[in-house]
């Protein structure tokens, strides 16, 4: 199975455990003097995009809804909501958003009774954009192992390193998982000489204990074997000596 593959079927059992829908179907608000109106509640709130800067939500309609209030947190920076967007049809694209980051919404539908606008229970909904594409991807040495580095994601919770061969029909293995952001390098000692390696770099960050979001993977091809080692010389009358640096 892909990386892309295995990263979607984990994307969509996050989101599937990200919902946290109230159980009341309808609420009563007073409009007037003894009077009131039943709004439904919002059923169905989820996302259908995995990106990085944006959120698209969608929801089922509501029997009798004027339209939609959606309310946002940026769950980094604390617990307070916002009023974001009205709508009229059962979805709305978030934009501009922090890579890696998680996003509580809270959508509500409303009716317009007597010129006043009456919101209904609102339904909650926990999600997260995914972290950005790893920068920085290269290769440090090549010999008798092969060992790569990349740039730090600060919203990254670790990183997964993939490697592809002929040993292995050059389809991606998992050959390391990094549990700490700050570890941006991986040494494979697990090499042939002269042997044709593929890495694939995954940052990730774990949301809600168990929900876990991937980036796009950025590849890197490298060969083994010893590097030509750089050397110095230096000649005395019929004598020539050579002088280099240990391959390390």
């Amino acid at each position: 199975q892909s990386v892309a593959a295995q990263t979607d079927v984990q994307a969509v059992a996050a989101q599937a455990d990200e919902q946290a829908v109230a159980a009341t179907e309808a609420t009563e608000s007073s409009v007037g003097a003894g009077a009131s109106v039943e709004i439904g509640q919002v059923t169905g709130l989820t996302k259908n995009t995995t990106n990085v800067n944006n959120i698209n939500l969608v929801w089922n309609k509501v029997s009798g809804a004027n339209g939609y209030v959606i309310y946002s947190c940026s769950a980094d920076y604390g617990t307070e909501f916002t009023k974001i967007a009205e709508v009229t049809t059962n979805t709305y694209n978030h934009t501009g958003l922090v890579q890696g980051s998680p996003y509580h919404y809270k959508v509500a539908a409303y009716k317009i009774v007597n010129g006043k606008k009456i919101e209904g229970e609102p339904t909650l909904y926990k999600t997260a954009t995914q972290p950005s594409k790893v920068t920085g991807l290269g290769r440090v040495r090549s010999s008798d192992t092969i060992e790569i580095s990349w740039n730090r994601n600060e919203k990254a919770t670790g990183y997964k390193v993939f490697r592809a061969s002929a040993a292995t029909n050059n389809q991606y293995e998992l050959v390391k998982l990094i549990d700490s952001g700050t570890v941006t390098r991986y040494i494979d000692t697990n090499i042939s000489d002269g042997g044709i390696y593929t890495y694939k770099v995954v940052a990730f960050r774990v949301n809600y204990t168990s929900c876990w979001y991937h980036s796009p993977g950025s590849v890197l091809t490298c060969m083994s074997g010893l590097c030509a080692p750089n050397f110095n010389f230096s000649t005395q009358l019929y004598r020539v000596s050579l002088n280099w640096k240990k391959n390390k």
